[in-house]
């Protein structure tokens, strides 16, 4: 999946998918795709599967999620814009009658991940990341991949639920490694396991974006922000505890992204990116930490909405737990 810490034209007229937003009513968006906007935490029960389990496990945690990455972010044109994606890649993947809850998580981290039962969830870092639309649907087309191929049932089954929540660790190259070593080694297993998985989704996510029209060679490209950008937060090789050893190296990665294209798609210079409309659809998107939430400045924490501040000493680290 697609993970990192802190911080071709064609006409879709009548797309017969359903699509649900778990956005604070319900707006159309045409035939059977619809944002539906839901008071709190909760998302609505979504049957997807022939697999009624999958659905409950979905729906049982979503508000977790929710919860430990600071709530639900309302952004109309986001909304607007993910909502005309995943109905374009739902029917490129051969799902059009599939319903996903798809979640734009408040944080600033840079992270998309799945869980059984349809739920996407991508973060405000994550739109702030990408560069264009195409890029956008190759993160998004890797999550779908990721529900069509059940691995966000497998890996539950691997790991128990309440472990997978508390940081989710499917993102583009891992996710966050807790200093308590029980839970590393949790989490490594669990990298461990979704190697294969990993690479399986990347292949499986450019067919789909490449077939609903976009740049094929969007995810090779992505894959590489988030190299630059890993190296950037880490202040190092980028190989800092961001990342799972047992994971996928970004080289490796990003070679495998490029091949794939290449073989089902040719050359780069094909198919849609749309700049400008993914320049559109996240202005005045927020960036950075939530006034909600607190900022961190330096060694200092601001809390606008409480009203307090508190500054810790140089060799102390400020971290904000969500």
């Amino acid at each position: 999946m697609m993970a990192l810490r802190r911080i071709i034209d064609k006409s879709y007229a009548a797309v017969p998918a359903a699509l649900l937003f778990a956005l604070a009513g319900c707006t159309s968006f045409g035939p059977n795709i619809a944002v539906q906007q839901t008071q709190g935490q909760n998302a609505p029960v979504v049957q997807t599967s022939a697999d009624p389990e999958e659905d409950v496990i979905g729906a049982r945690e979503h508000p977790r999620i929710v919860a430990s990455y600071g709530g639900v972010y309302q952004d109309r044109q986001a909304e607007v814009m993910l909502a005309r994606i995943v109905g374009r890649l739902l029917v490129a993947a051969d799902q059009p009658s599939t319903k996903f809850t798809v979640t734009i998580l408040d944080t600033s981290e840079v992270n998309a991940f799945a869980l059984p039962g349809g739920y996407i969830y991508v973060t405000r870092g994550i739109l702030a990341l990408a560069s264009d639309t195409s890029e956008l649907a190759a993160v998004l087309a890797h999550e779908i991949a990721h529900v069509v191929l059940k691995h966000a049932r497998a890996r539950t089954n691997r790991v128990r639920t309440n472990e997978i929540v508390d940081k989710v660790v499917t993102g583009v190259f891992g996710g966050d490694v807790e200093t308590d070593q029980s839970s590393n080694k949790a989490k490594l297993q669990l990298a461990a396991f979704s190697q294969q998985q990993e690479l399986a989704a990347d292949k499986e996510g450019i067919q789909i974006s490449g077939k609903a029209g976009y740049d094929p060679h969007a995810a090779a490209r992505f894959l590489g922000a988030m190299s630059r950008f890993a190296k950037f937060s880490a202040g190092n090789d980028g190989q800092g505890d961001d990342f799972l050893s047992s994971h996928p190296s970004t080289p490796d990665r990003i070679q495998k992204a490029i091949e794939n294209a290449r073989a089902a798609f040719g050359a780069p210079g094909l198919g849609e990116t749309d700049r400008p409309g993914y320049m559109s659809g996240i202005e005045g998107l927020a960036f950075g930490d939530s006034a909600s939430q607190g900022a961190i400045v330096g060694q200092r924490y601001i809390q606008p909405s409480l009203k307090f501040t508190f500054t810790v000493p140089s060799n102390y680290t400020l971290q904000s737990s969500k």
